[in-house]
């Protein structure tokens, strides 16, 4: 399973820590929405070769972030995944629900994605490859009215059929497993986005370990195991540093 990032850790621990903060809670539930529907898409993709959570720099290019990568038989397969839910309408540079409620059109970051992908391909000598790519939209309650035929979208409805067509190529070749390990050799420590996190002073902060299983800070220690006293869990104090630490 796909670990939290260190932006999403960071932000859950503020949020246990530090007095009602709206920025910080639509930040945390922004980078937690985001983190379920990768986490869905991965358990869809359980039966095939593949990498998540990438972030990768080619020598002559851009650092870039994959959601998701598939191996197959031909060719390599990414996957850029968004939780988006309610109703949108579809324009090629953005996606709106009124005009004042718009979101870049994630094709163009899709287009970025797969161009650096390929260049890092070619400079790991693997540029004959071919590379497929797609923004899947995984919540069950998202639509998007006005959306062309042929772009690189996969809605909601259309998940299952494309899984069957994935599950149609053989096993990938040797050679595309060799460049997937290049690969994850390559990648890089994922960037903690300090944008997203909002001002705060430590000394403002409660102090103490978190609970493991809720993250509550209300908790009785003894001896070596603490209970919580929010989810009723009782968990090694070890347990409990070792997670702090992480």
């Amino acid at each position: 399973m796909m670990k939290k990032s260190e932006t999403l850790l960071l932000l859950e621990s503020l949020a246990a820590r530090m007095a009602t903060n709206t920025e910080l809670q639509k930040q945390l539930s922004i980078n937690m929405k985001g983190y379920l529907g990768e986490i869905n898409y991965q358990t869809l993709l359980s039966g095939f070769f593949t990498l998540s959570d990438l972030y990768l720099e080619p020598k002559n290019g851009q650092r870039f972030q994959v959601d998701h990568l598939v191996c197959v038989a031909g060719f390599i397969f990414i996957y850029e995944v968004k939780n988006y839910s309610f109703e949108w309408e579809y324009n090629e540079e953005y996606f709106s629900r009124s005009e004042k409620l718009e979101i870049p059109n994630p094709l163009i970051q899709l287009t970025r994605t797969k161009h650096n992908f390929k260049q890092l391909l070619k400079e790991m000598g693997f540029g004959h490859i071919p590379v497929k790519a797609a923004v899947v939209f995984v919540h069950s309650e998202f639509t998007l009215f006005n959306a062309p035929r042929g772009k690189a979208l996969i809605l909601p409805t259309q998940i299952p059929e494309h899984i069957e067509y994935i599950k149609q190529f053989p096993k990938p070749t040797t050679e595309i497993i060799d460049a997937a390990e290049v690969i994850q050799k390559l990648a890089l420590k994922p960037e903690v986005f300090r944008k997203n996190i909002p001002d705060y002073e430590y000394h403002d902060l409660k102090k103490g370990l978190r609970c493991v299983q809720c993250g509550s800070l209300d908790l009785i220690v003894n001896s070596k195991k603490y209970s919580c006293s929010d989810c009723l869990a009782s968990e090694k104090v070890s347990l409990a540093i070792q997670n702090a630490a992480e």
